[in-house]
């Protein structure tokens, strides 16, 4: 996503040596980065605490894990390597509400309602620790008639059947949803 694609925010120079708006810059990135809030499981840790991730780009040793690293730890390595891969760092950020501009603060409660409402519909359906299968079939061949198992194939005639297995399991709170696939030939 790209944060600043509408210019939401002003250019913020940051030095990750000196500590200088290294803190303002991720504190303008929450901010900005919850106009478009669209929370996935996982992200909403509650009603005020959200999960993202920051992925930094640019070109080589301009400073971006320095920034990061800075921003997590406190603190600027001197004899720092070049990062080969990803750096994963975390680091909490508390945002008060009086920062926050009021639509944010409407879509984050209207987002974080909905998502609630569909927790709540899961686990009405499947109690906790309960394994529920369904599994239905898809046609694919229209010679089928209404009762595809039932019916004796001759040989020549191939059709495939799509079995769709869903499997929700309600672990903790939280619910995972395992889909798998099978296709079978008859």
């Amino acid at each position: 996503q790209k944060v600043n694609q509408y210019y939401l925010f002003e250019y913020i120079e940051t030095s990750a040596l000196e500590y200088e708006n290294v803190e303002k810059l991720f504190y303008r990135l929450a901010i900005t980065s919850l106009l478009d809030f669209k929370p996935r499981l996982g992200e909403v840790v509650d009603s005020n605490h959200f999960r993202f991730k920051i992925l930094l780009t640019g070109a080589a040793a301009v400073g971006k894990s320095s920034l990061i690293r800075t921003f997590t730890q406190k603190q600027f390595d001197q004899d720092y390597k070049l990062t080969v891969a990803c750096d994963f760092m975390v680091q909490d950020l508390e945002i008060p509400e009086d920062d926050l501009p009021i639509e944010i603060l409407e879509l984050i409660k209207k987002s974080v309602k909905i998502l609630k409402k569909q927790i709540r519909k899961y686990r009405k359906k499947d109690e906790i620790s309960q394994i529920t299968t369904t599994v239905l079939a898809e046609k694919q061949d229209q010679n089928f008639q209404n009762n595809l198992f039932n019916q004796k194939k001759d040989k020549s005639e191939k059709a495939s059947i799509r079995k769709y297995i869903f499997v929700g399991i309600s672990l903790s709170g939280i619910m995972l949803i395992m889909f798998i696939l099978i296709n079978i030939l008859f």
